[in-house]
C-alpha cells in the first residue's frame, strides 16, 4: 500500500480558513475539557493553563520592521565572563572523569550517510537558496571538497524567522540562521558521534530513550523526597544565542580529544576552520544588512545539539564548583538535561541564587519565573513529573511525563501541511500526515484524561477534517488498528521526527492503538 500524492482536501490546506478553524477546534476543546482539567491534580491544572496562555490566539508573520529586535541585541550584547577560571576547571574535570574512557576513540561520521539523515524539508541555505531532495547533493559535494582540502568556503548565513502563536495577538519568535547545509553535513561528522556516546550517561537519558529519561528524573524525584534536597527545573532564555566564544572554545576543545586530532593534522584544520566559521559569522538580514556574529550556536547549525548539551554540563559543573569549592562527589549531584533543558538537584540549591551566578559569572541568564521548584514535582522538556503518579502499569516503578493537551493540540492544528518531503525525497503522503497525528496522540499517554481525548480527536477529524479525509486517515486507522499495524511494518520510519516515546518503537506496542482497541471494546464511537 503506498501513500497518495499531496490533497489538498482539509480546510486546514487553505490558509484563510487554516487558523480559523484551528481556533475553533481549541475553542471546542476548552469547552468541553474545562471542567474536568479543573478537577485535576493543581500542577497539572497549572501545566494546562500555562500554555493556554501561550496559544490563545494567533497572529500572522510580522514584517521585519515590525518583529522584537531582541535576538539581534543578544548577539550584539558582549557579556563579559568572570568564571573563566572555572570553566577550564570544570572542563578538565569533566574529561577526566567523566569523559576518560572515549578520549581519542572517536572517528568521524561518513559524509554520504549524514547527508542522508538530514532533513530535506528545510532550507539549505546559500549558495543554491533551495531545499530538498534535488539541492542536497550539490551540497554534498561542497562538504567533500571542504573535507579533502580541509578548510570550508567561506559563505555568509541566512536570517530566517517563524512564529508560533502567542497571547495577546503578539507572536512568539523564533530565529533560525539559514547555515548553508554543506556546513551542517561537516559539522554533524562530528557531533552524531558525539550524540551517540552522550546517550550512555544517565544524565543525557533523554537523549537515549524515553524510560532512560523518566528512570533518572523518578531518581531525582525521590532522592529530594528522602533527603529533602532542593531541585530546580532550569529553563535559560536564548541558551543557544547567548553562548559567548569561550563555550564554542571549549566545544571544539572537547571535539579535538575525543576525535585525538593532533595539531597540523588535516581533520585539525578542518575543526578549526568550522570554529573560525561559527565564530566570524556573517549574517545577511532581510533588509540586506550584514550582521557580524562571533558567539552562539543557532538552530540551523549540526552542532546545536551537541554543544548545547555540552555547555549545559559545562556550565553546571562549573557553577558548582564556583559555590561549593569542588567538583560532586558521588550523588551529592543528580541532574539530567538535554541543551537549554534540565534539572539540577543540589543540596541547598535556590533559583535566585543560581539565575544571579551564572549571569554575573558566565553570562547566561535564568528564567526563574519558570523554574518549576515544588517538592516531589519537576518539569522537563516542558512535561511535568509528579513523584507519585506512576500509570505506567508495564513500569509501575517510573514516573512518567505528563504534556500538556493543550500543547499537543496546538501542535497539530497550527501545523503547516501539504509542503513536506519525506527523506527519500517523496512528496509528504496521505499516510505520513495521518502518522503525524497518531504521533501526537502518543505523546499524551500519561495524561489522566488520555482517553477522552483520542476520542475528542476522532470526532473532530470528522468534523473539521484534521487529518487527510480518506479511509487512509486518522479515522480510517482508527477502524484498522491491527491492518495500520502491517502496512507500518516493524517500527516507525526515522521520517517522523516527533516524539521519543514513538521514535523506533514497535508499533504494535505503541499506546493509542490499545487505546483504540479499549474504546471500541467500550463500544464508544471512535
Amino acid at each position: 500500500m503506498k501513500g497518495s500524492k499531496i490533497r489538498r482536501c482539509s480546510p486546514l490546506y487553505n490558509p484563510k480558513l487554516k487558523h480559523k478553524t484551528a481556533i475553533k477546534v481549541i475553542d471546542l476543546f476548552d469547552a468541553q475539557f474545562r471542567n474536568d482539567i479543573s478537577k485535576l491534580h493543581p500542577s497539572i491544572v497549572d501545566l494546562e493553563d500555562s500554555q493556554k496562555v501561550k496559544f490563545h490566539s494567533f497572529s500572522q508573520r510580522l514584517p521585519y520592521e515590525k518583529m522584537n529586535k531582541g535576538f539581534l541585541t543578544t548577539l550584539r550584547k558582549k557579556n563579559k565572563i568572570k568564571g573563566k577560571f572555572y570553566l577550564e576547571k570544570a572542563f578538565w574535570h569533566l574529561h577526566k572523569t567523566k569523559f576518560k574512557h572515549y578520549l581519542g576513540r572517536c572517528r568521524p561520521l561518513s559524509l554520504s550517510n549524514r547527508c542522508k539523515r538530514l532533513p530535506k524539508d528545510s532550507q539549505w541555505g546559500l549558495p543554491f537558496m533551495t531545499k530538498g531532495f534535488f539541492s542536497s547533493e550539490k551540497h554534498l559535494d561542497i562538504a567533500k571538497k571542504c573535507y579533502k582540502q580541509g578548510y570550508l568556503d567561506f559563505i555568509p548565513a541566512i536570517f530566517g524567522m517563524r512564529n508560533q502563536p502567542g497571547a495577546d495577538d503578539i507572536p512568539k519568535q523564533r530565529i533560525i540562521l539559514m547555515v548553508p547545509h554543506f556546513v551542517v553535513i561537516l559539522e554533524t561528522i562530528f557531533s552524531g558521534v558525539l550524540t551517540g556516546i552522550y546517550k550512555t550517561y544517565p544524565w543525557f537519558g533523554k537523549l537515549r530513550s524515553q524510560n532512560s529519561c523518566d528512570y533518572r528524573v523518578t531518581q531525582i524525584l525521590e532522592r529530594s523526597i528522602s533527603d529533602q534536597w532542593r531541585r530546580v527545573s532550569v529553563d535559560f532564555s536564548m541558551f543557544g544565542y547567548s553562548l559567548e566564544k569561550i563555550f564554542l572554545f571549549y566545544y571544539f576543545s572537547h571535539i579535538k580529544l575525543m576525535f585525538g586530532i593532533k595539531p597540523n593534522s588535516h581533520l585539525s584544520g578542518l575543526i578549526d576552520s568550522i570554529y573560525e566559521y561559527l565564530r566570524s559569522r556573517l549574517i545577511v538580514l532581510p533588509d540586506l544588512t550584514f550582521l557580524f556574529c562571533d558567539k552562539g550556536i543557532n538552530d540551523g547549525s549540526g552542532l546545536t545539539s551537541s554543544c548545547g548539551c555540552f555547555s549545559h554540563m559545562l556550565v553546571s559543573h562549573a557553577c558548582f564548583f564556583y559555590l561549593y569549592g569542588h567538583f560532586p562527589l558521588g550523588d551529592e549531584f543528580l541532574d539530567i538535561y538535554i541543551s537549554d533543558d534540565g534539572i539540577w538537584y543540589w543540596y541547598g540549591i535556590l533559583a535566585d541564587v543560581i539565575s544571579t551566578r551564572l549571569k554575573e559569572m558566565f553570562g547566561l541568564s535564568l528564567n526563574v519565573e519558570k523554574c518549576f521548584v515544588r517538592v516531589g514535582q519537576a518539569i522537563f522538556c516542558s512535561s511535568l513529573y509528579i513523584c507519585h503518579y506512576r500509570p505506567d502499569k508495564d513500569y509501575p516503578t517510573l514516573c512518567r511525563p505528563i504534556r500538556s493537551l493543550y500543547r499537543t493540540l496546538v501542535g497539530n492544528v497550527f501545523k503547516e501541511k501539504g509542503n513536506f518531503v519525506s527523506s527519500s525525497g517523496e512528496p509528504w503522503s496521505d499516510v505520513d500526515e495521518s502518522i503525524r497525528w497518531i504521533t501526537q496522540l502518543e505523546n499524551v499517554k500519561f495524561h489522566p484524561l488520555r482517553l477522552k481525548y483520542v476520542k475528542f480527536i476522532a470526532n473532530g477529524d470528522y468534523r473539521f477534517a484534521l487529518g487527510i479525509k480518506n479511509k487512509i486517515g486518522i479515522r480510517g486507522i482508527f477502524r484498522l488498528v491491527g491492518g495500520f499495524k502491517d502496512f507500518m511494518g516493524s517500527k516507525i520510519s526515522s521520517d517522523f521526527k516527533y516524539s521519543q516515546t514513538v521514535y523506533s518503537n514497535r508499533v504494535s506496542s505503541l499506546w493509542i492503538f490499545r487505546a483504540v482497541d479499549h474504546l471500541i471494546e467500550e463500544n464508544e464511537n471512535t
